[in-house]
């Protein structure tokens, strides 16, 4: 009975291991990530924190350069297609874009992390969500890292003058959690 449970406590004892050893890691990657956010954070709220500007391609090969859109409302959601979190807002996010489509003050700009995701995954998520709003696919995450996003969904609301007024970390609950964070900059003029 004795060499019959030898083999099976070895393997208990290797899994143990290699368990402790992957968390471990995890938590080292995290302390390295985490200094890294705290060596250069964005102050949102803060009036004279802008919106890092960036010039990209959609996935429908549109150009798109976000100072261009000074003077919108403007909602950056980072994304991926393997997200649970991000589908689950997908539809809200839709339904809200919809809803501002036509006034042309709020713009909506999907940002792929292509780079933890595929180009093919990202195209099936934008059709399967039915995601009618531009998206670019990060590709080297030069967009993800000038915003530090570490987590997803993230999302930014930038103001009417391309400074940060908001951002969410994590998936929305709601479309009116979306309205929510964006009407009060509506009422903000026009540069």
């Amino acid at each position: 009975m004795t060499e019959q449970n030898s083999p099976n406590k070895k393997s208990t004892t290797t899994w143990i291991v290699i368990f402790v050893a992957g968390c471990l890691l995890i938590m080292a990657l995290s302390f390295i990530g985490m200094n890294a956010l705290l060596k250069n954070p964005l102050e949102f709220g803060n009036t004279s924190q802008a919106a890092p500007d960036f010039r990209m391609t959609t996935f429908g090969g549109n150009s798109i350069h976000l100072a261009e859109y000074r003077g919108k409302v403007v909602v950056l959601n980072f994304w991926a297609s393997w997200c649970g979190p991000c589908a689950m807002e997908a539809p809200d996010l839709q339904a809200t874009f919809d809803r501002y489509r036509t006034s042309g003050e709020v713009i909506f700009i999907g940002i792929n992390t292509i780079q933890s995701d595929s180009k093919n995954n990202a195209l099936a998520f934008l059709q399967e969500y039915k995601i009618t709003f531009p998206n670019i696919p990060d590709w080297d995450d030069t967009i993800s890292n000038a915003y530090r996003v570490n987590s997803l969904p993230t999302t930014f609301f930038i103001d009417r003058e391309g400074q940060i007024a908001q951002i969410q970390i994590g998936s929305f609950t709601s479309q009116q959690e979306i309205i929510n964070m964006i009407d009060p900059l509506l009422i903000t003029p026009t540069p």
